[in-house]
């Protein structure tokens, strides 16, 4: 089975970092890739082993379910 092959901007938006945080993983062997022509494919399982093996990981999204700080607050104050 043939390994998808994902964009730059792909793994950028994955992770919530800019094109050239990525740029730069790559550069430093971090992140492994290939270059066919103009731009980066990173291979999906380089992508997974890469998030799998760093401190690094995909941002989570906000959720105003969240629990925070000042949850009840405003019910204290009254």
């Amino acid at each position: 089975m043939e390994d998808r092959q994902l964009s730059l901007s792909e793994v950028a938006g994955l992770m919530g970092v800019s094109d050239r945080t990525v740029r730069r993983w790559i550069k430093s062997g971090k992140l492994r890739a290939f270059k066919p022509g103009r731009d980066y494919r990173i291979p999906e399982s380089a992508f997974r082993a890469f998030v799998k093996g760093s401190e690094i990981s995909p941002k989570a999204r906000n959720s105003s379910l969240e629990p925070s700080l000042f949850n009840g607050l405003e019910d204290e104050q009254r």
